[in-house]
């Protein structure tokens, strides 16, 4: 029996189905409250110099996933696609094929990184073991993105559930070594984190297939991928815009100050993070089995008026409770305050446009260039426009990512209604 055929065993799926769904939103509530507990950790025991250092490396991050060239963005669509039409051997292959291409990725980026570190050595050790840092975080992180898009299923993503749970409460108990080591314990923590869910992701993936590389598939996987690829990564690097500003007009410091606002954002909009990826890989592989685009357009619309709502009385909750929290525990970061309660409101709308997945599973390309090219100029023309109109640099910069958010959330349902509900009524 092929490995999917064992995925899907004769069970109740309806009950399954319930079963898994709160037990994920559970994990995500969870992981989301100790991200931000862990951001806390950092504006306590590290100064935002230090942490405008690390928040700068991070930014490496965002460029090196070009090497990927969208083949994990093809399988992401191809996979439920062939899950859901039954097809297993080529699901298989789809995932033999995005492993080997990622294994040669992550070889390259070792090779990279540790030619950098011999013959271009960073002057000060904070830089120095940052970029060693950076570069153990960028090979794993490629595996992780590719392991991820495999659980795709019910019951893997029940599995997914439980290895966020765990590697909450990892993310939760290394905070030590942040307390006892400032920034290096930063550096110390970011590895063993992301290693340990690696591994964890690793032993109980739901494809534990060996390596082997189909031309043709690879071929389909970028031609599928990589449009989607360009403009996520666009906008990708669009939304790292703000800190660009900051690190072109202001310096290291206002970074950090920025980077524990952006905490708010962040709080936001990893638990919408989480939702979405358990929604986009239903959706789509309903829409494989029934072609129904008016249920999609249903199923949206009760389920993200629900966490719009969840996520703006998590940011009223936030930016009350923040001033006190700051000055209390976090004085050094005081400036943050005013821009942290303005993020998060725009992660309010950031978190409640993971709907426009939709778009992906109907494969509405021409939506989908003029959703990313219009959110990709807002966010670079918005906080550029409103910091130099501004007389402090950073809430100008925060207003222009919050009035870019709540465009672009009015753009995307816009753009939803349209390809669901309207295009059928057009047809008929």
């Amino acid at each position: 029996m092929t490995v999917v055929g064992r995925l899907f065993s004769p069970i109740n799926m309806i009950k399954f189905l319930k079963k898994t769904s709160i037990i994920y939103s559970a994990s995500s509530v969870f992981k989301s409250g100790v991200q931000l507990l862990v951001g806390l950790a950092i504006a306590k025991f590290i100064t935002p110099g230090d942490f405008g250092i690390w928040s700068s490396f991070n930014l490496i991050l965002t460029y090196t996933i070009i090497l990927q060239l969208g083949i994990v963005n093809g399988l992401n669509l191809e996979l439920p696609l062939a899950i859901g039409k039954g097809d297993n051997e080529k699901a298989e292959k789809l995932v033999q094929t995005t492993q080997s291409y990622i294994a040669v990725c992550i070889a390259l980026l070792a090779l990279a990184g540790g030619f950098y570190l011999l013959f271009f050595t960073p002057d000060t050790p904070k830089f120095f073991y940052g970029a060693i840092a950076i570069v153990v975080l960028v090979t794993f992180s490629f595996y992780q993105d590719f392991i991820t898009a495999t659980f795709r299923t019910q019951q893997s993503f029940f599995r997914f559930s439980i290895i966020n749970i765990v590697q909450a409460l990892v993310n939760l108990t290394t905070i030590v070594f942040i307390i006892y080591y400032a920034y290096y314990g930063l550096l110390i923590k970011s590895i063993i984190v992301l290693a340990i869910y690696v591994a964890l992701l690793h032993y109980y993936r739901p494809f534990p297939v060996k390596f082997f590389f189909d031309k043709k598939l690879y071929l389909k996987l970028i031609k599928t991928g990589l449009p989607i690829f360009i403009l996520a990564y666009v906008q990708s690097v669009a939304t790292s815009f703000d800190r660009l500003l900051i690190l072109k007009y202001l310096d290291i410091s206002a970074m950090g100050i920025y980077s524990f606002a952006y905490l708010g954002f962040s709080s936001i909009t990893l638990f919408s993070g989480s939702i979405a990826s358990y929604i986009y890989p239903t959706m789509t592989e309903n829409f494989a089995k029934n072609n129904n685009a008016v249920q999609l357009w249903i199923y949206l619309k009760k389920n993200i008026s629900l966490i719009f709502l969840g996520l703006l009385i998590l940011a009223i909750i936030g930016s009350l409770l923040i001033p006190y929290v700051t000055e209390a525990f976090f004085p050094n970061y005081i400036e943050s305050v005013p821009v942290m309660q303005i993020l998060f409101f725009a992660g309010v709308f950031n978190g409640s446009v993971i709907g426009v997945n939709v778009l992906l599973s109907m494969k509405k390309w021409k939506l989908i260039v003029i959703y990313h090219t219009i959110f990709s100029l807002l966010l670079v023309i918005c906080p550029f426009v409103f910091m130099y109109y501004s007389d402090n640099k950073i809430m100008g910069i925060a207003y222009g990512v919050l009035i870019a958010n709540f465009i672009n959330l009015i753009n995307g349902y816009i753009l939803v209604y349209f390809a669901t509900v309207k295009s059928q009524y057009v047809r008929k």
